[in-house]
C-alpha cells in the first residue's frame, strides 16, 4: 500500500509541475488543487489507518463504518474536483489580462 501511495503522490507532482512550467494557470486552479492534495493525504491517512494494525489507530478501526463514509466522502470529492479542474477552461494568467485590455479597447 505505501508503495502505491507513494506512485500517486509522484506521478500527482510531476503531473503538477508540468502544468505549471507548461500552462502557467491562475489562483483558482492553484486553490483547488492544493484542496484536493490535502484531501488526498486524508484519504491515503484513513485508508491507512482502517487496515493497519497499529494500536494508536485502533478507535479509528473500531468504529469503521463512521471512518469509511468519511474516507468515501473525501474520496468522492478528490474525484469531482480532479472533474472540474480537466474540464475548465485552461485560461493562462497572461491570456486573461490580455483579454482584459482588449475589452478595455474595444
Amino acid at each position: 500500500m505505501t508503495i502505491g501511495i507513494a506512485l500517486f503522490l509522484v506521478s500527482g507532482f510531476y503531473n503538477y509541475y508540468r502544468a505549471i512550467v507548461q500552462f502557467k494557470l491562475d489562483g483558482l486552479y492553484h486553490g483547488l488543487l492544493g484542496i484536493k492534495i490535502l484531501l488526498a493525504f486524508a484519504v491515503f491517512f484513513l485508508g491507512s489507518a482502517l487496515v493497519g494494525r497499529s494500536p494508536r489507530f485502533e478507535g479509528i478501526r473500531n468504529d469503521s463504518k463512521k471512518w469509511m463514509a468519511i474516507l468515501l466522502l473525501l474520496a468522492a470529492l478528490v474525484v469531482a474536483i480532479a472533474g472540474f479542474l480537466k474540464v475548465r477552461p485552461k485560461q493562462a494568467k497572461s491570456t486573461a489580462a490580455a483579454s482584459a485590455v482588449s475589452k478595455l479597447e474595444v
